[in-house]
């Protein structure tokens, strides 16, 4: 039962970091959309100590896993590691778009 509190533990941070992240490089792209890179940076940076975060927390998911004290699949894991991922694209696209309206302002 420890383990299994442990591991949703970790994973209902994940969620939250990631939801956080999700929600900071959204706020960037919109930021720069408006030319307001200053305020699309502060947002981007906000989002990737979100997201390092849920990061970290598939480590430990790992680390449990090497250590032998996870050992069965768990759904609110396997949702965490999905959201992770899906995080990830939100993070490569908001650097993207960043840099694209950067471009876009300094030829306009």
């Amino acid at each position: 039962m420890e383990q299994t509190k442990t591991a949703e533990d970790i994973s209902f941070q994940m969620l939250s970091a990631i939801d956080e992240a999700n929600s900071l490089y959204l706020q960037a792209m919109q930021s720069a959309r408006q030319s307001n890179f200053d305020k699309a940076s502060t947002f981007l940076d906000a989002g990737d100590i979100a997201w390092d975060k849920a990061r970290d927390g598939h480590t430990r998911l790992l680390h449990l896993k090497a250590d032998g004290e996870f050992d069965r699949v768990d759904f609110f894991a396997l949702h965490a590691e999905d959201r992770l991922t899906c995080g990830e694209t939100y993070k490569l696209m908001a650097h993207e778009s960043i840099y694209v309206y950067r471009a876009i302002a300094a030829i306009s």
